[in-house]
């Protein structure tokens, strides 16, 4: 309904244009006047206070790190954090509502349904208040992750955008959860969002924070050791030595079958190994061993684009045994000449036996051990067997291994993990249970309202003793 300007004064008319100039001109807009939460008037000019519960604390090890789990309000936690915690937080992890409206998202005290006329600009000042201050809360290259299914995602992309800026919007991650959604009026959801956000983008580019290890490079590497410390030995074959083992040949006989177990010996058997891994990624190109005990790959150095290169990167490349110029890629070389010299000073540019075959580009395994993290995350929809064991009912908990492959991949080994709707306690089981290796000491902080009928806090302390 429109709204009647008529009898407003001269004053208040410019006051009504002001403030619709200055209204944004792209992003999120919504009613925040009518959906305020009940605690703002009172929490103005009011500090919240946390005081220990001594009865619920849980003692297992003096020495690992002491994890803070806090019942009431999230915005009363995170306004008391900001004052404990502010710029100290390396990644705030959450699952918030998903504000489907069957019964996930209460407000004001009452659940938001679907036939709230305001049901989305609800969840949008909820969200907003309390995002605002996370931000504060994290260290200038902390990392911000929240899940999100199909009912909020373009409204928490666009709000997250608004918070930390889209240049810090470090991409989103799809999580197929394998499981399609029963109760879809049109195409079946099987998957999430995982938004991930950077305090400062910039800050987080300078470290391989928001990479991960190759799956498989520490294996391979270790085999390709074990390999090359036998270089230059002498030995015979395993299955000649069995077959005079069995017919007890005399061992001179097998004095001419004695080899050196030269680079090439060495290169052959560690390629039959890792034929015979179950591998998967890029990884497993690198299947050479150079002389220096390095694992390589080979890869071509010709001009990736359609059209040519400048003009001085078509100069020869000569040939280190014959003497002679290499043929020259049609487009010309994929480096300049600088980088071509940096490149053959230091041993990464590879030559066939003569001219005749064009060089190649060595990279090593131990340089490249690291890779961009995938936007597409396959992994079973939930994981509830802890819960069920202690008789507790929490519907759709992360599974727990989820979590540790995002906590590592998105935390240092000593950081602090935040989740604000701490749920069944998924992120704190998950971090105890990295930090039992002993290689992490990771801290969980935690707040849950303790709404789900009180489950909450249960499920947290009984998680906690039951992992320890």
């Amino acid at each position: 309904m429109a709204k009647d300007y008529s009898s407003l004064n001269k004053d208040d008319l410019i006051k009504v244009i002001e403030q619709l100039q200055s209204r944004k001109k792209y992003g999120l807009v919504w009613d925040e006047e009518r959906t305020k939460e009940k605690f703002e008037k009172d929490s103005e000019n009011a500090i919240p206070v946390l005081s220990a519960v001594k009865e619920k604390s849980i003692a297992t090890n003096n020495n690992s790190q002491t994890h803070i789990l806090i019942e009431g309000d999230n915005y009363h936690a995170l306004s008391v954090l900001n004052y404990t915690h502010q710029n100290s937080i390396d990644l705030i992890y959450i699952d918030p509502p998903y504000n489907t409206g069957k019964q996930d998202f209460k407000y004001n005290d009452k659940w938001v349904d679907d036939e709230d006329g305001f049901k989305h600009s609800k969840w949008l000042s909820f969200m907003s208040k309390r995002l605002r201050i996370t931000k504060q809360l994290l260290k200038e290259d902390g990392l911000f992750i929240a899940h999100i299914d199909e009912h909020e995602s373009s409204t928490l992309n666009l709000l997250l955008d608004d918070i930390f800026g889209e240049e810090n919007n470090l991409g989103v991650m799809v999580w197929d959860k394998k499981n399609p959604k029963g109760d879809a009026r049109g195409v079946s959801a099987q998957h999430e969002y995982l938004f991930v956000y950077a305090k400062n983008a910039s800050e987080v580019f300078k470290t391989e924070k928001i990479q991960r290890p190759k799956r498989n490079a520490l294996k391979i590497i270790e085999k390709a050791n074990e390999l090359f410390a036998r270089k230059n030995s002498i030995d015979i074959p395993n299955d000649l030595k069995i077959i005079a083992r069995k017919y007890k040949l005399p061992k001179e006989l097998l004095e001419e079958y004695k080899r050196d177990i030269n680079l090439e010996v060495i290169n052959s058997e560690f390629q039959e190994w890792i034929k015979k891994q179950s591998f998967s990624g890029g990884e497993t190109a690198y299947s050479k061993i150079d002389d220096n005990g390095d694992v390589y790959r080979l890869v071509s150095m010709a001009w990736p684009n359609k059209k040519k290169a400048p003009a001085d990167y078509f100069i020869p490349l000569i040939h280190p045994v014959t003497g002679k110029a290499c043929p020259i890629p049609g487009r010309g070389w994929r480096n300049p000449p600088t980088t071509m010299k940096l490149l053959l000073d230091k041993g990464l540019v590879v030559f066939g036996k003569d001219e005749s075959v064009q060089p190649q580009r060595k990279y090593l395994l131990k340089e490249n051990m690291f890779e961009n993290i995938p936007s597409i995350l396959s992994f079973g929809s939930s994981d509830d067997s802890l819960l069920r064991d202690m008789n507790v009912e929490f519907e759709n908990p992360k599974p727990v291994e989820f979590c540790k492959q995002i906590i590592e991949w998105f935390s240092p080994k000593d950081g602090i993990i935040l989740d604000f709707f701490a749920g069944s306690g998924t992120v704190a089981h998950a971090v105890l249970d990295l930090n039992k290796n002993g290689d992490s000491n990771r801290q969980a902080i935690l707040s849950t309202n303790n709404e789900l009928n009180g489950n909450e806090a249960s499920v947290l302390n009984r998680t906690y003793a039951g992992v320890k």
